[in-house]
């Protein structure tokens, strides 16, 4: 898990709220650990749509796994061997790929994110990326939700394009190096445990 926010997660504590009424209540948009399971129906737990492309932006997703088990959640991701085998007791939307330079794709995901975002109502769109989680956090952002995107690793000194795309729609932005902080201010470090 070298690089992974799995061994971070006392830094990741003050990261994402837990509840439905703490998005209510919060600007940004903090990472936590273990969310609270909520007791009463103002407190409902916190309804997330896990968003990435496969391979490393789906283990990324993975590895907060301490954060969304708790929560209601729905997953939008490709559909490979290690994905079927990963989510097979979870709610998957199957999404269109590649999205790299693929218009038909990307309309296809489009709709397909008017209608699970319409038919979900998510409190809170959580991506690691790639091209696939563009328009489910656009269209997130549009009906209300709350959006954050985790930025890759292995991005040191420049954003994603995903990540370039969707900032203006992002409640909270996550990278791992300080000079990615110093580009975008308004982002929040996760502290990687090779510096």
């Amino acid at each position: 898990m070298n690089g992974g926010l799995r061994g971070r997660s006392p830094l990741i504590s003050l990261l994402l709220p837990t509840t439905s009424a703490e998005v209510e209540r919060t600007a940004a948009v903090p990472l936590q650990a273990e969310p609270s399971i909520a007791t009463s129906p103002s407190e409902r737990p916190l309804k997330v749509l896990l968003v990435s492309s496969t391979g490393g932006h789906f283990r990324g997703l993975q590895e907060l796994e301490g954060y969304w088990k708790q929560c209601d959640r729905v997953w939008v991701t490709f559909r490979s061997g290690t994905t079927e085998a990963a989510l097979a007791d979870e709610t998957v939307y199957w999404a269109w790929g590649p999205t790299n330079r693929n218009v038909g794709n990307l309309l296809r995901n489009l709709k397909m994110a008017v209608s699970v975002l319409w038919n979900e109502r998510p409190d809170l769109v959580l991506t690691t990326g790639a091209g696939v989680a563009v328009p489910f956090i656009a269209i997130g952002k549009l009906l209300g939700a709350k959006t954050v995107f985790v930025e890759s690793i292995t991005r040191v000194k420049t954003l994603s394009l995903s990540a370039k795309l969707v900032r203006p729609c992002l409640d909270a932005l996550y990278v791992h190096w300080p000079q990615l902080l110093k580009l975008y201010p308004q982002a929040t470090l996760i502290p990687s445990q090779l510096m």
